[in-house]
């Protein structure tokens, strides 16, 4: 039932590390990705290969980006490592575009994504989802339940508005601490996240959304006609059609792109 994880190697707490190696789940995440041999697949921190290995079995070349140069030596005693090619890097300084034009080919994403570095991902990763076809990614339950959230919600927040204004998310299945060793406090959920063909706001104009949101959700529960008094009037906001009275949990990933618009337009 479980992958083979090296007595060796003392997990890293600053890399905040948990390796999965249930067999279980490493099966269920394989049959979410069902990958094909010619696609072009990018691991985020392979560790010791628990999903390196299946994968391998079915690509002919796989880009692994790991921060930590102590695994790579684990990685090399397998027969899969030929297949690699290997990028000692922060995943958040990757240049997903640059292999994009070397390959030719949308990029699929998938991984381990440690809570450390997960939120500054997926904000990063939108830069460059025009060369993504998908990202299946394991991250902390509470940050997927931000991903996810619905308008309303306690968990909605900028986070859910900006993700959703450039991706389709989907909730696959969650993963129990017991997958992972060593064994984290919290419960992991595997999302899979499709890139919007038509994203809802320009991906060179999101730090207009990121803004707006920031100002909005700073003190969410106040009118956004307080919140927002710094960018807009509250007639400004009567004329686009939003409720000045309703508080930042209240206006949809639509209304939020909407204002954006406005304010890249005429402010």
């Amino acid at each position: 039932m479980y992958f083979f994880i090296s007595k060796e190697y003392i997990p890293k707490k600053r890399f905040g590390q948990n390796f999965l190696y249930d067999r279980k789940i490493i099966n269920q995440i394989m049959n979410v990705i069902f990958p094909r041999s010619r696609e072009l697949f990018i691991e985020i921190g392979p560790g010791f290969g628990s999903l390196t290995k299946p994968m391998c079995n079915i690509v002919e070349q796989l880009i692994v980006v790991e921060l930590d140069k102590d695994l790579l030596h684990f990685l090399k005693q397998n027969n899969f490592y030929n297949k690699l090619q290997i990028f000692l890097q922060d995943i958040n300084t990757f240049n997903f575009k640059k292999i994009f034009k070397e390959k030719k080919i949308l990029l699929r994403i998938f991984g381990n994504l440690p809570y450390n570095i997960s939120v500054k991902f997926l904000l990063y990763s939108i830069q460059f989802s025009e060369y993504f076809f998908d990202l299946n990614i394991m991250l902390q339950k509470e940050v997927s339940k931000r991903l996810l959230a619905s308008i309303g919600s306690k968990e909605y927040g900028r986070l859910s508005i900006i993700l959703q204004c450039y991706y389709d998310i989907f909730f696959c299945f969650e993963i129990l601490p017991k997958s992972f060793f060593p064994i984290p406090k919290v419960k992991s959920h595997f999302i899979r996240i499709k890139p919007k063909v038509f994203p809802l706001y320009p991906i060179n104009q999101c730090d207009h959304l990121r803004l707006i949101t920031w100002l909005a959700f700073q003190k969410r529960r106040k009118m956004i006609r307080n919140s927002l008094s710094s960018i807009f009037t509250e007639n400004m906001l009567i004329n686009l059609g939003i409720n000045p009275c309703l508080r930042a949990e209240n206006l949809s990933v639509y209304q939020y792109c909407k204002l954006a618009y406005f304010f890249n337009k005429y402010l």
